[in-house]
């Protein structure tokens, strides 16, 4: 009776164990993987942007906000193309060797939109950026 006692025990203590390691593992992919989408700055920007402005942006086929975050200083072209896809509008080299493209317009000339572009310099990444246009009458 007194083994059973015991054996009891050690069984009930390697569960604890358990489902403590499994509770840590758990937290810790919440933790690092899920966490900081929730709470990634731009993710916010952009909710809080839209519900105070609306959003009045064209985006071409297949963008995303999400994939455009990824975009990375020294990607090449054809690698941001593969992630967001086409823009749409292209400024060509400069005289500078900067390669202007742009991912959005205005649905109309009189409502705020966001304008994301990417610049490039000798085919790679060299900047990305996003900016609210309020268009005045």
């Amino acid at each position: 009776m007194i083994k059973n006692k015991y054996i009891s025990r050690i069984i009930a203590i390697n569960k604890n164990k358990y489902i403590i390691i499994i509770a840590a593992f758990l937290g810790s992919f919440f933790g690092v993987m899920i966490l900081p989408k929730l709470f990634y700055y731009d993710y916010i920007f952009d909710r809080v942007q839209s519900l105070y402005y609306g959003d009045y942006t064209v985006y071409p086929a297949g963008f995303s906000k999400g994939r455009f975050y990824n975009i990375k200083s020294g990607m090449t072209q054809e690698q941001v193309i593969n992630l967001i896809g086409n823009p749409i509008g292209k400024t060509g080299i400069n005289e500078n060797g900067y390669d202007f493209w742009t991912y959005t317009k205005p649905s109309t000339h009189l409502e705020p939109y966001t304008l994301i572009w990417i610049v490039f310099k000798d085919g790679k990444v060299y900047v990305k950026a996003k900016k609210i246009i309020i268009l005045q009458n």
